[in-house]
């Protein structure tokens, strides 16, 4: 499946228009139609995410690998998981994570783009090298970390931010795909 460019550029085009389009409480659904914009651009016109197929389940299982990444070091620093910023799902214990998950997630879908677009059923192989993902390296405020490493720093730019009301201290995180 390869993209043109000029349809590449119109997706980008229209999905920074959502972004400037979100209000509060997303009240006309830019982060849903961005969302279903966005996965179908990588995976075609017919993907929906949950249904129960290869892409779906390698995007879930890569998803929660990094949910209890996030997980476990917000409980580390003492946080509760389930009091989170936006997501405030009463019987979510994971609200917390599900906020900060958003800039770790091109991670996993750039590995599911790759490996499981052809696939017939999630192997135990996707599954290890999804695990791996965990090892990877991103670069936070310009400097190359582990993914764990990353996690940390960006989890105490945010609690910097909050507790000292200073958006300077926000640590940018981007990622770089190696597997």
């Amino acid at each position: 499946m390869q993209l043109s460019i000029i349809y590449a550029k119109e997706v980008i085009a229209k999905l920074i228009q959502f972004r400037d389009e979100v209000n509060d409480g997303d009240t006309l659904n830019r982060e849903g139609l961005s969302a279903k914009m966005y996965f179908r651009t990588l995976f075609g016109k017919d993907f929906k995410r949950f249904e129960d197929d290869v892409l779906n389940i390698g995007l879930n299982y890569g998803y929660s690998i990094l949910r209890s990444q996030i997980s476990k070091t917000i409980i580390a620093k003492g946080l509760l998981p389930c009091i989170g910023i936006f997501h405030k799902g009463y019987n979510n214990p994971f609200n917390l994570a599900d906020d900060l998950i958003e800039v770790y997630r091109p991670l996993i879908d750039m590995y599911v783009f790759k490996n499981l677009r052809d696939a017939i059923i999630f192997k135990r192989e996707h599954r290890l090298e999804l695990i791996k993902l965990s090892t990877s390296d991103v670069y936070t405020n310009g400097v190359k970390q582990t993914l764990l490493n990353s996690i940390n720093i960006y989890i105490d730019s945010i609690l910097s931010v909050f507790n000292e009301e200073n958006i300077a201290k926000f640590q940018e995180v981007k990622l770089i795909y190696g597997v």
